[in-house]
């Protein structure tokens, strides 16, 4: 069930509006070429044989007496890309010895940081995208690319940066491979922004809004929770009837408050998972409520909304109890 006030709601004012609307906006999902053209994975130095499409890492006749190295650093990149996936060790050698064969390429540096990105090393990986930005600053822009950028950015909290990456990818959100990789990536992002404090609050609505404009996924709860708690920080009521509605109605407040907190993997502060479930809860469990603010603000002594935390608590703990059901077995 969507909601039709926040299906048709603009996004407006910030920097995030231009993606869906405004002069020479496109249509979610219909990426002009040259944006497509953006997304492929492939080098440009190691060009596809239009006579021969099931090999694209073939380098052409005239390349590879130029540069006889080059053929072998093709096949050790699609080497590469091919094991990134589920071999991300593996990946990063073949990488290593690719650079170690030609240097002076950027994908090689690419693959390492989206490789490290994948072993948990996001300082590493870091470094990898950023040498490979100084070799060629496009060779980040790739959307998959830029999405394990963001994340090593986000995971060192090197936040500015992170933010500026996002704001980046998001302009090509429609290229990622799946409906849960954008939602989850315009989740990322508004935790990001909602980091910065009151400042950053109505951008992160905007792509708040945005994430629920999104196909169903599992991220629609977190959603409506993060839209909610957003606007209620930003002291904007207009819409938040309507998510209350649409939350109790999907029955995602019982299912937020159920999971562990480490599943909210969108946060950029973990500590946040207990504002995203108190605010949920608030008109179905009020007590439930109050002990996730409680833990809130134990948690995060130097948050920006612990003002907003604490006046939530204190109408929480005087909100009525509901009456207990009468047990029909037993008799008076």
């Amino acid at each position: 069930m969507r909601l039709s006030p926040l299906r048709g709601a603009a996004i407006v004012g910030v920097v995030f509006a231009s993606l869906v609307s405004g002069p020479g906006a496109r249509a979610q999902g219909t990426p002009d070429l040259a944006t497509a053209a953006a997304a492929s994975r492939r080098p440009r130095e190691c060009a596809p044989d239009h006579r021969n499409p099931g090999r694209p890492w073939h380098v052409n006749l005239w390349d590879s007496v130029r540069q006889p190295q080059l053929r072998r650093y093709c096949d050790l990149l699609g080497r590469a890309q091919a094991r990134l996936a589920s071999s991300p060790n593996v990946a990063r050698e073949a990488a290593e010895l690719a650079d170690q064969i030609l240097a002076g390429y950027a994908a090689p540096w690419v693959l390492r940081g989206r490789a490290n990105v994948l072993l948990g090393d996001y300082r590493q990986a870091v470094r990898d995208f950023e040498r490979a930005r100084s070799v060629d600053p496009a060779s980040i822009e790739n959307p998959l690319t830029l999405v394990d950028f963001a994340t090593a950015l986000r995971r060192t909290g090197m936040q500015a940066e992170a933010i500026d990456a996002y704001r980046r990818l998001i302009t090509t959100i429609g290229l990622l491979p799946s409906i849960e990789s954008r939602t989850r990536v315009l989740l990322e992002a508004a935790a990001l922004l909602m980091s910065t404090g009151a400042s950053g609050l109505p951008e992160a609505v905007a792509v708040l809004r945005e994430s629920v404009r999104q196909p169903l996924s599992r991220y629609e709860p977190d959603a409506y929770a993060m839209l909610l708690l957003a606007l209620d920080r930003a002291g904007s009521s207009d819409e938040t009837a309507a998510i209350v509605e649409h939350l109790a109605l999907t029955g995602a407040p019982a299912a937020l408050a159920a999971r562990d907190p480490a599943d909210f993997v969108y946060l950029y502060d973990p500590n946040e998972a207990a504002a995203v479930v108190a605010m949920a809860l608030e008109h179905s469990d009020p007590a439930a409520s109050a002990s996730a603010w409680e833990r809130f603000i134990a948690s995060s002594p130097s948050s920006p909304y612990l003002a907003h935390a604490r006046r939530h608590l204190e109408a929480m703990r005087r909100a009525p109890r509901p009456s207990p059901r009468p047990n029909p077995s037993r008799k008076p």
